[in-house]
């Protein structure tokens, strides 16, 4: 009896250690370390211009990056967001992302979200970047109306 409860016991054992491994010996990636630069800071009024990330890492390569931007100018006001695309190394797959699982450094980007493909092989990265703040443009077409002051709107004023 003590024989089939040793062989139950063992067997737990090396199935326990097999899930430790990951599918088809791809090794997990559970840290991100990116850097950010762009070709100058997002501000209001300004053409979007350029955000690249990049990474020291052999475990995934960095696909492209770019401003979630409908249109071509900052306004005040605004939080500038990026989207960056990462494809896993051969060998190597994504882990569940979470906050901590990435080393985000230059340009202030701060962490927003993360989605990773069934298979692992490829991840989207969402990062915000500060606040556009700065001088409003001046106001235009001043007039007023009986006791009223009027003037064109200005984009990202309250």
């Amino acid at each position: 009896m003590q024989k089939k409860h040793l062989r139950i016991l063992v067997t737990a054992a090396c199935l326990s250690a097999g899930l430790a491994f990951s599918a088809y010996g791809e090794e997990t990636i559970s840290s991100v370390p990116l850097s950010f630069t762009w070709d100058g800071a997002p501000k209001g009024g300004e053409m979007v211009g350029t955000l690249t990330a990049s990474t020291t890492s052999k475990s995934f390569i960095v696909e492209g990056s770019e401003y979630l931007k409908d249109d071509d100018t900052w306004t005040y006001g605004e939080w500038p967001c990026a989207e960056i695309e990462l494809s896993a190394a051969e060998g190597y797959r994504f882990a569940t992302p979470n906050r901590r699982t990435f080393s985000l450094s230059g340009c202030n980007v701060q962490y927003k979200s993360a989605e990773i493909d069934s298979d692992g092989s490829t991840l989207i990265l969402q990062v915000y970047l500060s606040r556009i703040g700065g001088q409003l443009p001046k106001i235009t077409d001043l007039s007023w109306s009986g006791k009223n002051a009027v003037w064109d709107s200005i984009e990202g004023s309250d």
